[in-house]
């Protein structure tokens, strides 16, 4: 567990480098900029995830989520060589916690999304 890869050393670090990125994916996600989402995930991440259903993804979420209201930190785990950042949020129009799951491509500068998860 604590598992950060090359981007620091401790979770304050870390967090610093990373958490913006995943800050910044969200908001592409949340407002459908789909050239701002491809500048900060790899190629491989960014293959499987087209224009068209990037838009479809948000298209079908949004509405039901709403816009995101909170975030908190749990942990980070070791997926193959690259580290993953988990949260829960808290969006406008659920009630439930939401699970993300931010994967990060090891070694990459600056650091760049490898996979995404919100559930």
């Amino acid at each position: 567990m604590d598992y950060y890869g090359s981007f620091g050393d401790s979770k304050a670090n870390a967090l610093e480098r990373m958490q913006p990125v995943l800050d910044s994916v969200l908001e592409a996600h949340e407002t459908g900029d789909y050239a701002l989402f491809r500048a900060l995930v790899t190629d491989a991440f960014a293959d499987k995830v087209s224009e068209r259903g990037f838009k479809q993804a948000r298209e079908a979420m949004h509405p039901r989520l709403g816009e995101l209201v909170s975030m908190h930190f749990l942990a980070s785990l070791r997926r193959g060589v690259n580290p993953m950042l988990v949260f829960v949020a808290r969006y406008g129009n659920t009630e439930d916690d939401v699970l993300i799951q931010a994967t990060f491509r090891n070694g990459t500068y600056p650091p760049k999304l490898d996979a995404l998860w919100i559930e």
